[in-house]
């Protein structure tokens, strides 16, 4: 739904997101929203899926879905926008940058990447 549509039927876009990049994302695109901060322990969410090798893709989706889906509990009749990226390093998602550049003994060009 565009943001023209979203006003024609006067249903509010909220961001379940407080981040200053997201924010800033809706904001530079001269979007109307309110945001939201989401109440989800994202270590437990994706904590089963890290187990059965689930990539950095699936679990930036996940918990985007998690943070919309919590949100939009909260705020009944609205339309929410979850988002949420994860470091990945080979393909696999890290915690610590740090961490994933001494596995691969590298120093200074480490190929860790945020997924979005």
């Amino acid at each position: 739904m565009s943001n023209v549509a979203s006003k024609a039927l006067n249903i509010p876009l909220i961001l379940a997101s407080t981040s200053p990049s997201r924010r800033a994302l809706l904001t530079n695109a001269g979007i109307a929203f309110s945001s939201m901060r989401p109440h989800v322990d994202e270590r437990a969410v994706e904590a089963p899926f890290l187990k059965t090798g689930a990539t950095p893709v699936f679990l930036a989706g996940l918990l985007s879905r998690s943070k919309a889906l919590d949100v939009s509990m909260r705020a009944r009749g609205a339309f929410v926008i979850g988002g949420d990226q994860v470091m990945a390093f080979e393909e696999s998602p890290i915690r610590n940058r740090k961490a994933a550049c001494k596995r691969a003994r590298i120093s200074n060009a480490c190929p860790v990447r945020p997924i979005t």
